[in-house]
């Protein structure tokens, strides 16, 4: 069992990285972790090349290591605070650069060249604003498509600014972890 953890978190001592910390504790798989504020990875700039160059991206950054790690893990696990009804910006750079998944399935015509995966979602808020959660959860799904990965589950904490989370965190760390060993 691989898991593919991608934290969008620029506070490392925050509740999304406690959340991941928790996660990796209770679970027993291997474990690749991209922190995407410590990584160096721009933004797709729609340059084509990928349209051309079949499963390959002109820009040579830390995207390479995602590419490597992601096409053998079973599962991907997104950990994110909520910044302005979104995943923050380092995750969005992340997820653009999925473009060649998009250009091997519908440019290339060559389908997903990606094994089936299972998703999960962290979300953390540090108030509680109505629609927030669902426009990120739309994101990651948009997202997720390119990676031949369904979202399975979410934890969505807010109101963190205050520690005011009521949430059951461990039961549902432990449904997800559950999910993950489920064999469907």
């Amino acid at each position: 069992m691989k898991i593919c953890i991608f934290k969008g978190s620029p506070n490392k001592l925050g509740f999304t990285n406690k959340l991941v910390e928790r996660f990796k504790n209770e679970i027993d798989a291997e474990i690749v972790e991209f922190d995407a504020y410590r990584m160096k990875i721009s933004a797709c700039v729609d340059c084509k090349y990928c349209d051309k160059v079949y499963n390959d991206c002109c820009i040579k950054d830390d995207m390479a290591e995602v590419y490597k790690q992601i096409k053998d893990c079973d599962a991907i696990l997104v950990a994110s605070p909520i910044h302005v009804a979104s995943v923050t910006a380092p995750l969005l750079a992340i997820f653009s650069r999925f473009q060649i998944y998009f250009a091997t399935k519908f440019i290339h015509k060559k389908g997903i060249p990606l094994k089936p995966k299972k998703g999960y979602l962290f979300l953390t808020s540090g108030q509680k604003w109505e629609g927030h959660q669902k426009s990120v959860e739309t994101i990651v799904k948009t997202s997720f498509l390119e990676l031949n990965t369904k979202l399975r589950e979410v934890i969505a904490l807010s109101g963190t600014d205050n520690n005011n989370t009521d949430a059951d965190v461990d039961s549902q760390i432990d449904k997800i972890i559950k999910d993950i060993y489920e064999v469907n």
